[in-house]
């Protein structure tokens, strides 16, 4: 049984194995129950504070015409702002994963939706200056505001960019973790189940 958010809920973590990589992937199994009103995202993974003050935030905008999968990284001059179009139905099983390596500021994150990779469709703001420190910041599930309602299950991150193929082999596993190469964070996110953290 996946952990189950109703509005605005959300969980949070220290983990200092995921302070500062310079190179991530991040996954996991997601079903949205409701979308919220126009104006609002759903946040489902960031380390930061709301809005992304320092650190970084995977989220989904999903109201309207205005269906985006986002993943923000603050820098110090301007944060990078990244979406790609995808449109998710409530009630469906969904894994979603972003890698994103920081070590240049023109490097773009990469999007997948059940294991393909689906393209970045917008840069709405341009990285610039100095990647932000990010080990004042707590890992969250959720967010304080503006949280997903949904379940969410086996989040996983790594310290390294995985490969394509990498990425469609945790899809086509259905929840079995199969790859350790570089794991630095699991939560299982089941009722029974504990937090795991390389």
């Amino acid at each position: 049984m996946p952990v189950d958010f109703a509005d605005d809920d959300y969980i949070t973590w220290t983990a200092d194995p995921i302070d500062n990589l310079d190179r991530k992937t991040v996954m996991f199994w997601i079903i949205f129950d409701a979308f919220h009103a126009s104006g609002s995202p759903n946040i489902t993974i960031e380390k930061s504070t709301e809005w992304v003050t320092s650190g970084w935030s995977f989220h989904y905008y999903g109201h309207g015409d205005d269906q985006l999968l986002k993943y923000l990284h603050e820098w110090s001059v301007s944060r990078g702002n990244w979406e790609a179009d995808v449109v998710f139905n409530t009630g469906t099983l969904y894994h979603l994963a972003v890698s994103y390596d920081r070590t240049n500021v023109a490097n773009d994150p990469v999007f997948y939706v059940n294991g393909v990779l689906t393209a970045m469709t917008n840069e709405i703001l341009t990285p610039a200056g100095i990647v932000e420190n990010d080990s004042a910041m707590n890992l969250h599930i959720g967010a304080v505001a503006d949280s997903i309602d949904g379940k969410k299950s086996n989040l996983l991150i790594y310290d390294r960019i995985l490969s394509t193929a990498e990425i469609l082999e945790h899809y086509n596993s259905k929840k079995f973790v199969t790859n350790f190469e570089g794991l630095v964070f699991w939560a299982p996110l089941c009722a029974a189940s504990g937090l795991q953290v390389f």
